[in-house]
């Protein structure tokens, strides 16, 4: 089961990655990418990071990537974690400090481990506490479960989550989110990838409050 999301990154997340999305993915052909030299490696991710990652490759060499508006992800809503197996594409262009700086043009997901896939059926856990709202989603919330040490950072959003309480669903725009802190909830989650940058956030689908 994946561990939680870590916070750290969540001011890019509301500022850059929802606010800039005027532009669509990127997309290459196998001509173009021969064009222009690229490169590709192909290993797991060691080290994962918003605008980035560390891929070790099958020789266990350590790379640094750059990922950005120049990445097309394979497939369209895929976004690495850490210990995924992926094949990277890249170009490399030196830096005035003497390093190479390797832009990622397409990033293939080969194998996504179990630890990383969420959950196909419904969870059960504890809406510990209220993390913030943005634009776009409603609020999001600190979901604790019995069989994680970390608790999942979820979403509401309000044309794609259903939230029941006392049996009945609720007007998630106009609703007081604080009422159902510290309550049971059973919860069906969908990966929703960041539209720039390498991540993923975590949508509540149906959220059902289990205790009145």
């Amino acid at each position: 089961m994946i561990k939680k999301l870590i916070p750290i990154g969540f001011t890019f997340l509301f500022f850059f990655g929802f606010f800039l999305s005027g532009c669509g993915p990127r997309h290459y052909t196998p001509q173009q990418l021969n064009n222009i030299g690229a490169k590709t490696v192909e290993g797991y991710v060691s080290l994962q990071s918003l605008g980035g990652f560390v891929l070790t490759d099958q020789a266990a060499q350590e790379i640094s990537f750059r990922t950005g508006e120049m990445t097309q992800y394979i497939p369209e809503g895929y976004r690495s974690q850490k210990n995924d197996v992926v094949k990277v594409t890249f170009t490399e262009t030196p830096t005035n400090s003497g390093e190479v700086k390797r832009t990622v043009l397409q990033l293939e997901s080969l194998k996504v481990p179990d630890e990383n896939r969420l959950p196909s059926e419904f969870i059960e856990g504890v809406l510990v506490s209220k993390y913030r709202s943005s634009f776009r989603y409603v609020t999001s919330f600190y979901l604790r479960t019995e069989s994680d040490k970390d608790p999942y950072v979820i979403f509401i959003s309000n044309s794609e989550s259903k939230v029941i309480v006392d049996g009945k669903p609720v007007e998630t725009a106009y609703f007081n989110f604080d009422k159902i802190l510290n309550k049971k909830v059973q919860v069906n989650l969908s990966y929703r990838p960041i539209l720039r940058g390498n991540a993923y956030i975590i949508l509540a689908t149906n959220l059902i409050v289990l205790e009145q």
